[in-house]
């Protein structure tokens, strides 16, 4: 069985970093949190489509360590972790499978990141700014669903991930900075996971 590109679309909101803007060149810490959508998937058996999966949105949690260069362009590395619920399968013969159906459907799927990003800086007026950046990296996507307690689609792969980025900041301080950005996350590839339907 393998499952298609996996697509991920968050908010990352809420973080903690030192000032890109006007700071000077130097080290930062920045965390997140945020509204994560998982993109419905396509399972495949060989090489026909045999179902789809959606999942429930949840959150996506984000922490970094960067430099700032102090000319607007910052490096950071960043680690990210999303989960998400299985909430319904569409498997051709079986039909559509839910929660609340008989058989169940249960268990989900959770990525764990690792990206490397480069970002800039531009300010808008006073203590507002603007980012436009991306990233890439690994993810190690796991799959843990399960239909009447049997593992429908199981296992975990290392993949190419990436992200585009887009947000806005205000300086609240030298040392304190609240942003809100939009963060299309992608982690792809084929992966063979195990399957019992």
């Amino acid at each position: 069985m393998k499952l298609r590109s996996i697509a991920l679309a968050g908010v990352a909101a809420i973080a903690l970093s030192s000032p890109a803007l006007a700071a000077p060149a130097g080290w930062y810490l920045g965390l997140g949190v945020g509204y994560d959508n998982l993109a419905t998937i396509k399972a495949h058996d060989a090489t026909p489509i045999f179902g789809t999966v959606a999942y429930s949105d949840n959150a996506l949690y984000l922490g970094a360590i960067g430099y700032n260069w102090g000319n607007g362009l910052r490096f950071e590395g960043e680690v990210g972790f999303d989960e998400h619920d299985a909430s319904q399968a569409v498997v051709l013969g079986f039909g559509t499978i839910t929660k609340s159906t008989i058989p169940a459907l249960s268990g989900g799927e959770s990525t764990t990141t690792g990206l490397l990003n480069i970002l800039y800086d531009f300010g808008l007026g006073g203590n507002w700014g603007a980012t436009l950046g991306a990233g890439a990296g690994v993810a190690i996507v796991n799959h843990y669903d399960r239909v009447a307690g049997f593992t429908a689609i199981g296992g975990a792969h290392s993949v190419f991930a990436w992200q585009a980025i887009a947000g806005l900041k205000y300086s609240l301080s030298d040392d304190l900075e609240l942003y809100a950005d939009y963060r299309y996350r992608d982690a792809g590839g084929s992966a063979n996971y195990r399957t019992v339907l």
